[in-house]
């Protein structure tokens, strides 16, 4: 399964170097954002959850790739790992939802 080894899809591996350039910029442009209380802030936060997730999963799983050389215990780290990565997005994307809807009670 290519989602458990994303290191060894080269299309998957290419855009992990891509999306790193932005890991930083991203960032800053959310912070500002952020300080500055403008509505598009949460745009910016999702596209850092999503590039922070995939960059952490990739990271991640080539990591498991050099370490773990049994066969069961690295499908088990995987697995552990995707799901790791998945709750955690998701917890990102829905504290995001609660911030925004805290921010719009503030503003009535």
């Amino acid at each position: 399964m290519t989602i458990l080894i994303p290191e060894k899809n080269n299309n998957i591996f290419r855009l992990y170097h891509k999306s790193s350039i932005t890991l930083i910029p991203l960032c800053a442009c959310s912070y500002i954002l952020n300080k500055n209380n403008i509505p598009s802030e949460y745009l910016f936060h999702s596209f850092n959850i999503i590039n922070i997730g995939f960059h952490s999963y990739v990271s991640t799983s080539s990591i498991i790739t050099d370490y773990l050389k049994n066969p069961k215990l690295s499908k088990i780290a995987r697995i552990s790992s995707l799901s790791g990565h998945v709750l955690g997005a998701l917890g990102g994307f829905v504290f995001l939802k609660n911030m925004a809807s805290i921010n719009k009670n503030n503003k009535e």
